[in-house]
């Protein structure tokens, strides 16, 4: 019977089921296998042992020296270099002076030549032995599942998977889902290790002993070279960096050449002299005028505020619109078809078209450039002469090549005009509407559930869970005081006493219109006489019996 223990089962259960089982499978002393060390290397040393021999028979054809395929009992001959024998009608043959082994095949050799061709009828008889063979089974036993290849590598030939266990005395003996080879312990690799195209190493941490990835974030890198970087990137960068959007000034270390500004720095680049004193502690800058002090400006004195009136017109004249007027008036010169004419004194300035060229010339000239005249690239002109003088302009297979911008970039993707795109949430960046996660949902709806009245809520984020419990509580008091909580894990029982009756009465609905209803009564009768162990008179007392 199995010896099983669960999550419940007391530790003394766990003790007894382990003698139990240490019983049944007794002491590695008592082993008779060469090799006791543990139970995995006394059945290993049992399996070294294991022996098995198998036979081919061939019948020749007149003058055959090449032996291969099935023998006469159906079994197709393969085998290991080495570990065969070759008789002719019961004469065992001498490897390579009587017989030579043929090419092998997948680490096998499948036929045997003869250095004499053999005479017809004469028997072959090929003897393999210990896992010399493959796919050949009788009633000894079945083929190893481990073979030696010509060249000395070793492979399986089983179809479920391979388990490599480090220690064997707790060996893995299940693979894990979706895996078909298995490494069980610390494993060193002392030369290159390779990961084919196509395919993924993956880790919960990669390190080297000082640089370390771990859940995608890397830590302890002294350097990191790359042609490209995306993300967070803490420490010294050599380079150019495509962007600092995401920085300020604050991320970045003053040097001692390009500093940054700052009241002090300004102020200490400041200096004065004569008349003007300077404190580069406030940044204040006084002027004395102790050497030839102002008096007055335009004739005043004090805090003189001055505008263009208070100043006398120099070589700079003021702005006037009659200057204006005149220098505009100087400045136009009539052009062919444009006529001027400028009233000084009436401050006007009056331009006319003098062109004597009609709308219907106009018109025939264009056509004639468009239509007649012009060549043009797949677009094809039509001028209405008769009708409106419209011209009208029509394109017909125009190639994507005569275009300045042929093709259209969506989501980082080129798209020829003409051409198709098929996209995805997964093409399309996450902005403000965001992507559904159940990390979200779970954010989202812990956030959206608030613990009412006698209600509790904890949310654990990390393993996705929501979990509500009633707090309800009320207190059960008896008459010497002793008090009980009870909370909705818990139940309250009315124990009948001598003479007392408990019963339910009512156990539906139990909603505030109809509630349960709890009936205690005594159990009594009135007598019109005292009873005969009762004492007094029946006048003024009242006996119950019970």
């Amino acid at each position: 019977m199995a010896k099983t223990v669960n999550t419940t089962d007391t530790f003394e259960t766990w003790r007894s089921r382990y003698n139990e089982l240490a019983t049944d499978v007794g002491d590695v002393s008592g082993l008779r296998t060469i090799n006791q060390t543990t139970i995995v290397d006394a059945v290993n040393s049992i399996q070294d042992l294991y022996f098995y021999y198998q036979e081919f028979e061939f019948t020749a054809t007149g003058s055959q020296s090449t032996f291969s395929g099935t023998d006469n009992f159906s079994n197709t001959l393969s085998f290991r270099q080495n570990r065969v024998q070759v008789f002719q009608n019961g004469a065992l043959l001498r490897s390579g002076v009587d017989y030579a082994v043929g090419s092998p095949s997948g680490g096998l050799f499948t036929s045997i030549t003869l250095t004499t061709p053999a005479s017809l009828n004469d028997i072959i008889r090929i003897s393999t032995f210990t896992g010399s063979y493959l796919d050949v089974q009788g009633a000894e036993g079945a083929a190893d599942d481990w073979d030696l290849t010509a060249l000395g590598a070793i492979y399986n030939n089983n179809a479920s998977g391979i388990i490599l266990n480090g220690d064997g005395s707790s060996p893995t003996t299940t693979l894990e889902s979706g895996y078909t080879v298995q490494l069980e312990g610390n494993t060193f690799v002392d030369g290159n290790m390779k990961i084919d195209t196509g395919h993924t190493f993956e880790s919960p941490s990669i390190t080297d002993g000082t640089a370390t990835i771990t859940s995608g974030v890397g830590t302890g890198f002294s350097s990191i070279t790359s042609t490209g970087f995306t993300g967070d990137l803490t420490g010294d960068v050599t380079g150019t960096v495509s962007s600092l959007s995401n920085h300020d000034t604050d991320d970045l270390a003053e040097g001692s050449t390009n500093r940054y500004y700052s009241d002090t720095l300004a102020r200490n680049a400041i200096s004065a002299s004569g008349d003007i004193s300077y404190d580069s502690s406030s940044g204040v800058i006084s002027f004395t005028a102790s050497g030839a002090p102002v008096t007055s400006v335009n004739g005043a004195t004090g805090a003189v505020v001055l505008d263009t009136d208070d100043l006398s017109e120099g070589t700079n004249k003021f702005f006037t619109d009659e200057r204006v007027d005149d220098r505009v008036g100087s400045l136009l010169t009539a052009g062919t078809g444009i006529g001027l004419s400028y009233d000084d004194g009436a401050n006007t300035l009056t331009i006319t078209n003098t062109a004597t060229v009609d709308t219907e010339s106009i018109q025939d000239i264009v056509g004639a450039q468009l239509v007649t005249n012009g060549s043009h690239t797949n677009i094809t002109a039509t001028y209405d002469d008769a009708g409106d003088g419209a011209i009208d302009l029509s394109v017909t297979n125009l190639p994507n090549s005569a275009l300045a911008n042929s093709a259209i970039t969506i989501n980082g993707s080129s798209v020829s005009l003409g051409g198709t795109r098929t996209l995805t949430t997964n093409d399309i960046s996450e902005n403000t509407n965001l992507y559904y996660t159940d990390e979200r949902v779970d954010d989202r709806v812990a956030n959206l559930i608030t613990a009412g009245t006698n209600i509790s809520k904890t949310y654990n984020d990390s393993s996705g869970t929501l979990t509500l419990n009633n707090t309800y509580e009320w207190y059960a008091i008896d008459g010497d005081g002793t008090q009980v909580t009870m909370d909705g894990g818990k139940y309250l029982k009315y124990v009948e006493g001598a003479g007392i009756d408990v019963n339910l009465t009512d156990t539906t609905p139990g909603s505030s219109s109809d509630p349960y209803d709890l009936s205690i009564s005594l159990d009594y009768e009135i007598t019109s006489s005292a009873p005969t162990d009762a004492t007094g008179t029946s006048t003024g007392h009242l006996w119950f019996v019970v």
